[in-house]
């Protein structure tokens, strides 16, 4: 299995501190077959601000101690972008990473942002060639500005992911829910651990995906992750909207 989305490296943010600790995060992801994982520090304007360069040593630095220590994981650089103005310049200059050498960028969507904000910065990647993969989707939901936000950027070219906890059910039936249904109406295309520590849901979470919406859609998602990793478009069936719209005599 390929992992788009860890916070595996250690001191660059939230993730681990020490080496040992990433260690344990490498020996427990190939534990669970995983063979690939992305390291996607954030990147966040005065919290996070680990440049491209800064990430790109610190992976091969890390391979270097997973090849000494004959843990066969591979790890491939990136960020995961708190949006903001100057994003796509960033991303042109090399100050932030997409996922390796693709144009697929993770961003991550902070509640205040509004709906008019995100629409203006991801038509500034689009326009550069960058796909972006929207983290924490649920977080479209605290705006006001339009009723399916998650179904317009998708309609418009942007993809998301969601996380395998939430997927596996560790963050409640709830969140589990959403994120099944999100995956359900093709507003979802990815499954990821976004794993700081250990143990990692990636496979229960594609075992639930199987149980309820079949193994034909578990298969797809995985897919989507090899088809990330070099390069290549993601499978995207057409997206439905998250809510569906009231008809006049509905509403009465």
């Amino acid at each position: 299995m390929i992992d788009i989305h860890t916070h595996i490296l250690p001191g660059l943010d939230h993730g681990p501190e020490a080496v040992n600790e990433s260690i344990a995060i490498a020996k427990e992801a190939v534990a669970n077959n995983i063979q690939t994982v992305f390291a996607t520090p954030h990147y966040r304007p005065g919290v996070y601000e680990n440049d491209g360069l800064t990430v790109k040593q610190a992976v091969l630095d890390f391979n270097m101690q997973l090849r000494a220590e004959s843990i066969p994981l591979h790890v491939k650089s990136g960020h995961e972008i708190t949006l903001h103005k100057e994003v796509t310049g960033d991303l042109l200059s090399g100050q932030l990473l997409p996922l390796e050498d693709t144009n697929y960028v993770l961003v991550e969507m902070q509640t205040g942002d509004t709906f008019a904000q995100i629409k203006t910065l991801f038509y500034s990647m689009q326009l550069e060639g960058y796909i972006p993969i929207m983290t924490h989707p649920e977080r479209l939901y605290g705006s006001a500005e339009t009723d399916d936000p998650l179904y317009y950027f998708v309609s418009h070219g942007a993809l998301s992911q969601v996380s395998a906890e939430a997927v596996a059910g560790q963050h409640g039936r709830k969140k589990q829910r959403f994120a099944l249904k999100l995956l359900r109406k093709n507003l979802a295309h990815f499954i990821a651990s976004q794993a700081d520590s250990v143990p990692f849901r990636l496979k229960p979470a594609y075992e639930q995906t199987a149980a309820v919406l079949g193994l034909k859609k578990a298969r797809e998602l995985q897919e989507n992750t090899k088809r990330l990793l070099v390069g290549s478009p993601a499978f995207v069936d057409p997206p439905e909207p998250l809510h569906k719209k009231r008809t006049f005599f509905k509403r009465m």
